[in-house]
């Protein structure tokens, strides 16, 4: 018979088949598990310069991390996992992950064919003394948990202004703030501590606190204009003054917030459209005034556009150098910004340097004029004596769109901004410094009324402008106050 295969065939065959076998056993080794029992073969946390592993359990489906000996702070670990082959994290997204630790964390894991399941990884921080005993706001204990200290709000507590009685264990002292006084009404605050010569620090917070413009009739819009900080609220009435469909926003901004001012005075002035384009990273934008007044604009230190040249001394917002907000009458002497004091007069003569106090603003705009100072609503003979002028604003309590801007003795800001078309007929000036006194403010000054007024919040519409409405464009605006 013929051979079928010569020696040297065959032994190419055998090799082949051997280079088969090999393969296919090694594709038997990778073959992806229909089921995954044990997703973790570890998980590890950073805790300062150490490292720590946690107890897994596959049948309670917890990771459970010991106590932590070097953070105090579990807000932010660094855990890594090293995974079994053919589970797949999916919660965190990477297999090393920044997670927060001061409550269970859920992790989730795919372990096989649309299988996953869900892992909760808690932490234990390091026991440390606390220093605290007690604390207190008036009569109402706080509850103090780990680094958390928690009031509840209760009427008649000022949440701008809490005061804390607080009680240490012998040989603790407080290190911050030495007043004890925090403002609550936007964001917590941070108590610190000292005891055997570590500084401990604690989350303060509220509870309980509902906002009074809503007893007001207002109500809270900021959800509606995107993302804003916390301490930047923007709230609608369409009941101003009392009147059916009468429509008005304020934007109530923090003390923790910036004032800014864009524009170069009445030789540039701009739409609000055009001032928006170059707002960048501002939130609230409300447009200034286009009348002959001139307004004060000092920017970043330096004025861009003097006082009025007439000599009035316009009221004037500004936050200085240490974001402090306030308002006062202004003028310019010596290349330096003045505040004056108010003056129970009728008729204006200009203001005398000796009698003002250099302002040290980083930013500032005048208004026309003041209409409410020390908590009372000015008239329109004290506007005259104390701004110098007075061009028929408060003439027949005539009601028109407004503008205004006023600060509340704890530092807020409240913008406000009226409409005058659709129904919504406006708000006079008096009545305008009556809703700037009950919002809270103890200063108020106006800006423009009539087709001027406009405010936007993160590039939103508010109000409708007037002019706007009749598919004009907007008046130029000698510059626009901005915050964020």
């Amino acid at each position: 018979m013929k051979k079928l295969f010569t020696p040297p065939l065959l032994t190419a065959l055998l090799c082949c088949m051997g280079a088969f076998l090999i393969a296919s056993c090694s594709d038997d080794d990778k073959k992806w598990p229909s089921e995954v029992s044990q997703p973790f073969v570890s998980v590890t946390a950073a805790d300062g310069d150490s490292t720590i592993s946690a107890v897994i359990s596959d049948a309670d489906k917890t990771i459970t991390f010991g106590e932590f000996q070097n953070m105090t702070d579990l807000s932010k670990v660094k855990v890594t996992f090293d995974m079994t082959w053919g589970a797949i994290l999916k919660t965190p997204g990477t297999a090393t992950a920044e997670v927060n630790l001061t409550s269970p964390y859920s992790v989730v894991v795919n372990v096989g064919y649309l299988h996953e399941e869900t892992y909760l990884m808690s932490a234990k921080p390091k026991d440390i003394p606390n220093p605290i005993l007690s604390a207190k706001v008036g009569d109402e204990e706080a509850v103090i948990a780990g680094n958390t200290i928690t009031i509840a709000y209760k009427t008649g507590m000022n949440v701008n202004a809490m005061v804390f009685d607080i009680e240490l264990v012998p040989g603790a002292s407080l290190k911050s703030p030495a007043d004890r006084t925090f403002d609550l009404e936007f964001a917590d605050g941070t108590l610190v501590v000292t005891y055997g010569g570590t500084d401990y620090t604690y989350v303060v917070k509220q509870t309980g606190y509902t906002d009074p413009l809503l007893s007001q009739g207002w109500t809270d819009e900021t959800g509606s204009f995107g993302t804003l900080p916390k301490y930047i609220k923007v709230y609608k009435t369409t009941k101003l003054n009392g009147v059916d469909n009468n429509i008005a926003y304020i934007a109530i901004m923090g003390p923790q917030s910036t004032m800014g001012v864009l524009g170069t005075g009445k030789t540039g002035a701009k739409t609000i459209t055009e001032y928006e384009s170059v707002a960048g990273e501002w939130n609230v934008i409300l447009v200034g005034v286009s009348t002959s007044a001139t307004q004060t604009i000092v920017r970043d230190g330096s004025f861009v556009q003097d006082p009025d040249p007439a000599g009035y001394s316009f009221g004037t917002i500004g936050q200085d150098v240490s974001g402090n907000y306030g308002m006062a009458w202004t003028q310019k002497f010596g290349g330096k910004l003045y505040s004056f004091p108010f003056r129970n007069a009728t008729n204006f003569t200009p203001r005398v340097q000796s009698e003002g106090t250099v302002w040290d603003v980083k930013t500032a705009v005048s208004g026309v004029p003041m209409i409410l100072w020390n908590g009372n609503v000015l008239t329109a003979e004290q506007t005259i004596g104390n701004d110098g002028t007075n061009i028929g604003w408060y003439n027949g309590n005539a009601i028109a769109a407004r503008a205004a801007v006023g600060v509340t003795a704890q530092g807020k800001v409240f913008a406000f901004c009226g409409q005058q078309v659709e129904g919504s007929v406006g708000v006079s000036m008096l009545d305008l410094a009556k809703v700037m006194k009950e919002l809270g403010c103890v200063s108020a000054m106006s800006f423009e009324g009539s087709s001027s007024p406009n405010m936007r919040v993160n590039k939103h519409e508010t109000v409708l402008n007037s002019k706007a409405a009749e598919g004009k464009a907007e008046k130029g605006m000698q510059c626009a106050l901005v915050f964020k």
